[in-house]
């Protein structure tokens, strides 16, 4: 019975995440560039803010990133001493405790790429955008 039971939830654990592998979406966008000389320089402008905007993204995950280092390091050796003050042997590394999750720059790319969209749109360009399917398609 015991087997029985394991091979259910292995097929219903299988048939679960089949289902959840759906096609994978992406916005794609064409640009039409403005038809003035004045509209060309705004974009060029656009490009530079956007280009800016993207290096900051850069730095200020570089900031993040030392800082949880930081923060990891002094938690590491917080519990150094809280696990020798018990002695009780370490079992994680200060590796561990660092938390880069949160020092994702996908977010701030994002609202550079969506300025630089409104950018180019108010120089007097157009901005088309298709969702194209880039995995597990049909």
């Amino acid at each position: 019975m015991t087997r029985l039971l394991r091979f259910a939830v292995l097929c219903l654990s299988l048939g679960l995440t089949l289902t959840a592998c759906g096609p994978v979406m992406e916005t794609r966008y064409h640009f039409t560039p403005p038809k003035s000389s004045q509209g060309k320089m705004m974009v060029n402008q656009c490009q530079q803010n956007q280009n800016m905007c993207r290096q900051n993204c850069r730095l200020e995950k570089q900031v993040c990133l030392s800082d949880a280092r930081s923060r990891g390091m002094m938690e590491y050796q917080q519990y150094v001493a809280e696990r020798n003050a018990k002695k009780e042997p370490l079992k994680r590394s200060p590796e561990s405790f660092v938390s880069e999750w949160r020092c994702n720059e996908d977010n701030c790319e994002k609202s550079c790429a969506e300025d630089f969209r409104m950018c180019y749109i108010n120089a007097g360009g157009s901005v088309n955008s298709k969702q194209v399917c880039t995995a597990f398609c049909e």
